[in-house]
């Protein structure tokens, strides 16, 4: 056995994967670490939690005694965290960039100037050391002067490439990530911070532009595969450099050698801190995850590491049962499964994003919602799936000890990665979950919380002439696909004579002028009637898993909305029959989700 100090990290790169074992492979997934350290664990920092110096600290520090302490106890546990951009730092970046567009490239640089030195003012802020703080400066003037070529090429061209608003935007969480790294550095931790517009791959060709906030409909799709590649040698460079793991180089007789990796003399818990938001194409192309995209880089990054939990640390006591700006009486929710999770971020609620919760189902990892600003609220805990609880998972590979299970997937593409088993422990001892089953069994809050998206148009498409016609459905949503509309719900009357779908509001007259075209004819030979949009109206939702063992669910919404005096426009509800959506007026939005959230014992006041 020859224990390598200064062994050639080429030659680990270009080693064949069958050469790494198998247990190795999976403790620590994508980042492998030694059987000595504990579980990954992933921490997610929103702009609203970084947007001073003193909560660069505070966050800072809450990493600190993340990594050192759990349950009063000392750990030492491996720990990375994603970081958005500073509070309002994108924002001010797209401004700089329209600046340019509209021809005032004076006004775009100086507003450019202005960004870089709240940064570097943010960083002084944090005490960090003089070297730290000389190489962040250098690093600023150096990404302002290729800004500003971006500005001057984009004032010539009166218009704005999607490659160049992500570039610029994406500066953001690039300064943010090094000015929390160099804070931890300065409170002796040893941090790195690792950039992901080399190591986050996404594939060429999916929606362009940065999308809205929270937006459910920006389809991104990472590569698994060749990120958890670029992950793994980015962090065998950095881990042997620290000292973090040392190589056992292992020359066997016969057929390749093998490596292990063992924790160093002095076992020291890597802290690594990650650029959210930011991401390539194959081909080197800079892109983003869209805005609100940080939360998928979190979860993503969890998923390759195999992480043991990861924490999302927001502005608010975690999900709450619906808005409390339109709903007074909501609150937290204690816990939830990954579906419920989801269909609650794909219909509006903004404490997580839409996308992001894939990752974590396939891969098991548990997902606290805490608040920043009020660490002693244990917040909503996201464990578990209905298929768990019914039964319904036919992968056998959940029964066995995770350091058995390869993740022969990881690094296949086109897909999430392995689901992970976890082991049998529990990462949310401060909250009182109780089985899911259980919590099932016992009929409580059957509908866990209230949603919506505020925006919304119907799309009608009507005439008897249609009755019993095969294909009309696929023509009309083939036409908005082809458009690149989405639709967040259908509804059709069992006699065919009318079918009507919900987009979002800016979509309503893309998506009517769609089904026109592709109805050109039948609407010139009056076989059918008309393509009518309505505008003005909002989707709400109830959401819970406990809905498809409670009767009367629907009875007791609709009833609420008619005690409350409020018309419906359409209904859906899906065949798992945890979502039950209305569309409504939208001046009658708020009303509408009180009245919801007080019949189903989610509020004590009855609205009338």
């Amino acid at each position: 056995v020859a224990c390598i100090g200064a062994f050639s990290t080429e030659r680990l790169h270009n080693m064949q994967r069958e050469e790494v074992p198998n247990e190795v492979e999976e403790w620590g997934g994508a980042l492998l670490l030694p059987q000595e350290y504990e579980r990954w664990e992933v921490h997610k920092f929103g702009g609203a939690s970084l947007a001073d110096a003193a909560l660069y600290q505070t966050c800072g520090n809450l990493l600190i005694e993340a990594a050192r302490t759990s349950n009063g106890k000392k750990v030492s546990i491996p720990t990375m965290a994603v970081v958005s951009a500073a509070f309002g730092m994108t924002d001010e970046l797209i401004k700089i960039v329209r600046t340019a567009e509209q021809g005032d490239l004076e006004g775009a640089v100086k507003l450019l100037g202005v960004t870089c030195d709240k940064v570097l003012s943010i960083a002084k802020g944090c005490g960090v050391s003089e070297g730290s703080l000389e190489q962040i400066s250098k690093n600023l003037e150096q990404d302002k002067s290729d800004l500003s070529a971006v500005l001057c090429a984009i004032r010539i061209m009166k218009s704005v490439p999607d490659t160049a608003m992500e570039l610029v935007t994406g500066m953001g969480e690039v300064w943010s990530a090094q000015t929390m790294c160099a804070y931890l550095q300065k409170k002796g931790f040893p941090a790195v911070w690792m950039d992901c517009r080399t190591t986050l791959y996404v594939e060429d060709g999916g929606t362009h532009g940065l999308g809205e906030k929270g937006a459910s409909n920006m389809l991104v799709r990472p590569m698994m595969g060749k990120t958890a590649e670029a992950m793994r040698k980015w962090w065998l460079d950095v881990a042997l450099e620290k000292g973090w793991v040392e190589v056992e180089f292992v020359e066997g007789k016969e057929g390749p050698p093998n490596v292990n990796f063992v924790a160093a003399a002095e076992k020291v818990e890597p802290m690594v801190i990650v650029t959210g938001f930011v991401a390539t194409t194959p081909s080197g192309v800079p892109t983003t995850l869209k805005r609100s995209g940080s939360d998928f880089t979190a979860t993503i990054v969890a998923n390759l590491c195999s992480a043991g939990k990861i924490t999302m640390w927001k502005n608010v006591d975690g999900i709450y049962t619906a808005d409390p700006r339109k709903v007074p009486d909501a609150f937290p929710i204690k816990s939830l499964m990954y579906e419920e999770a989801m269909e609650l971020a794909y219909f509006g609620a903004s404490v997580l994003h839409p996308s992001a919760m894939a990752p974590c189902i396939e891969a098991r990892v548990p997902v606290h919602v805490r608040n920043v600003f009020n660490t002693a609220h244990p917040g909503t805990v996201i464990e578990g799936s209905v298929h768990d609880v019914r039964g319904g998972s036919t992968d056998s590979s959940e029964n066995l000890d995770p350091k058995d299970y390869k993740r022969s997937q990881m690094f296949g593409q086109g897909s999430f990665g392995a689901r992970i088993p976890r082991p049998s422990m529990s990462f949310g001892e401060e909250v009182a979950m109780g089985s899911f089953a259980e919590e099932l069994d016992k009929d409580k809050l059957p509908v866990k919380g209230i949603t919506c998206v505020e925006n919304v148009s119907l799309v009608n498409l009507e005439d008897a002439s249609l009755i019993g016609v095969p294909g009309v459905l696929s023509r009309m949503f083939g036409a908005l696909a082809a458009k690149n509309i989405s639709v967040l719900m259908i509804t059709q009357a069992s006699s065919e004579h009318s079918t009507c779908c919900a987009v979002a509001d800016c979509d309503a007259h893309a998506a009517r002028d769609a089904v026109r075209e592709a109805f050109a004819l039948e609407l010139h030979n009056h076989q059918v009637s008309r393509v009518q949009v309505i505008k003005h109206l909002s989707a709400v939702a109830a959401v819970g898993e406990g809905m498809a063992m409670t009767l009367g669910v629907p009875g007791k919404m609709f009833t609420a909305l008619a005690s409350a005096g409020i018309a419906i426009r359409a209904i859906a509800q899906g065949s798992s029959t945890r979502n039950i959506t209305a569309v409504v007026d939208r001046s009658q939005l708020c009303k509408a989700m009180r009245a919801i959230h007080s019949a189903f014992t989610l509020s004590a006041v009855p609205i009338s």
